[in-house]
């Protein structure tokens, strides 16, 4: 559990991946000018969240939002994204936009990231760190996405976005965000990069190389495991990605256009747990390591609520946003109304950092999904996710005691229907 001495904004969100060697990277593209923000914001309140114990470090968490509006990107260049609007930062580790650990021995962190930008444009999310890069995500106006980045104190962290045409960010907190979380020491974490074969087959073992605790591209692990994976392949017929070998198969990501990318909690009984494609017939893979990667690491054991719940959404105009009604009844210590999750069970004074999955079938309505949650009128809105069909995404909330959760769907497009609860679920796990 995350401990913090005083009470802070809430955080932020949503979901990927292990080690991806790039040897010989060229230096990144030129980033937009700091705005002066992002050195005050890393380190303005240091003694407060994580340094009065006596110099024991607690869990990584760097919370952030907002960027510099207005910074103006060119087509095809990354350009570096600098979060100025500090929630909170436990050890004090994102200065001027790169996180360096304090932690001197290599850890897996979960990093997500949120990007807004005008006008629309196809954005490509990077994180990159050393000799690796990773694509966290693909979309247009708005891209989010995550990785599991292993680090140690010898390693710098910076967030680039990489437009098709010339773009301006928007500084909106609800999407544009950066959380950095460090995942708890519980085992063997596994993690692959690159695909050794040309070709990949529906519903067999994505064949990753660069292997972690990998073996035959299966991981034996039991308990609840954050799978994150991202397949691109050539000619299209990618449907999605799922996981196989645990409780019970589930989607892990459904196709966006020719790449498939997502993260997931899964139940795993002690079996071997496998990513494979979803698709008609064989894929032709494409891309670098950068874009074929996989990571597993075993969670902490709590579990605040069921992995599928029946959804559904009362019909709303576009833009207006309505909260998603559940209706199986959740596990773990919490209230549930329907629509509100509220933890009442943290100590006093405490924070926990909660991972929260969802993904919500409307069809081929365009929809957002978003995360409210805070008490009182200190309430935090973040947009996880965007798209058609199966939309789904995940992040990282923090709550404190009496703090409600939900989730709620904003029509992007022609008015939404009911979501089709056959496939739609949420998922809240304890990240420490």
């Amino acid at each position: 559990m995350a401990r913090w001495r005083r009470r802070l904004v809430a955080s932020a969100l949503v979901a990927v991946v292990g080690c991806i060697d790039i040897p010989n990277r060229s230096a990144p593209d030129a980033p937009p000018t700091d705005s002066g923000n992002g050195g005050d914001a890393g380190g303005d309140d240091g003694g407060d969240d994580g340094g009065d114990d006596g110099g024991t470090l607690g869990p990584s968490s760097a919370h952030y939002t907002s960027l510099p509006g207005g910074t103006t990107l060119g087509a095809g260049i990354a350009g570096e994204l600098i979060y100025s609007n500090r929630e909170h930062d436990a050890n004090n580790e994102y200065v001027s936009g790169t996180f360096r650990p304090a932690r001197a021995e290599p850890r897996d962190y979960f990093v997500c990231a949120s990007v807004a930008a005008t006008p629309p444009a196809e954005l490509t999310l990077l994180v990159r760190t050393g000799g690796s890069e990773y694509r966290l995500g693909l979309g247009t106006e708005v891209v989010a996405g995550c990785a599991v980045v292993r680090l140690s104190s010898t390693d710098a962290l910076d967030v680039f976005v990489k437009p098709d045409r010339e773009i301006t960010l928007a500084s909106d907190p609800a999407r544009s965000w950066l959380t950095i979380d460090e995942l708890a020491d519980l085992g063997p974490s596994a993690a692959g990069a690159g695909i050794n074969t040309g070709s990949v087959a529906n519903a067999t073992p994505i064949p990753y190389t660069n292997i972690r605790n990998y073996e035959n591209w299966e991981f034996a692990v039991s308990g609840d495991v954050l799978v994150c994976a991202t397949l691109e392949v050539a000619g299209g017929g990618l449907q999605g990605l799922a996981v196989v070998g645990g409780a019970a198969p589930v989607v892990l990501a459904a196709a966006k256009s020719l790449r498939s990318h997502g993260c997931r909690a899964v139940e795993s009984t002690g079996g071997m747990l496998a990513v494979v494609p979803q698709s008609s017939g064989n894929l032709g893979v494409d891309g670098p390591p950068t874009t074929n990667w996989v990571a597993m690491n075993k969670l902490a054991a709590t579990a605040w609520t069921s992995d599928a719940f029946d959804g559904y959404v009362r019909p709303t105009s576009v833009g207006e946003t309505s909260p998603v009604r559940w209706d199986q009844i959740p596990r773990g210590p919490m209230f549930f109304d329907g629509e509100s999750f509220t933890f009442g069970t943290f100590p006093a004074g405490v924070r926990e950092e909660l991972l929260v999955c969802v993904g919500l079938d409307a069809g081929s309505s365009l929809i957002a999904i978003e995360l409210t949650f805070g008490t009182g009128t200190d309430l935090r809105t973040m947009e996880v996710a965007r798209g058609t069909g199966l939309v789904q995404g995940c992040a990282v909330a923090a709550l404190a005691p009496l703090d409600l959760l939900k989730v709620h769907l904003r029509p992007l497009g022609a008015n939404s229907s009911e979501i089709d609860d056959s496939i739609s679920f949420l998922q809240i796990r304890d990240l420490h």
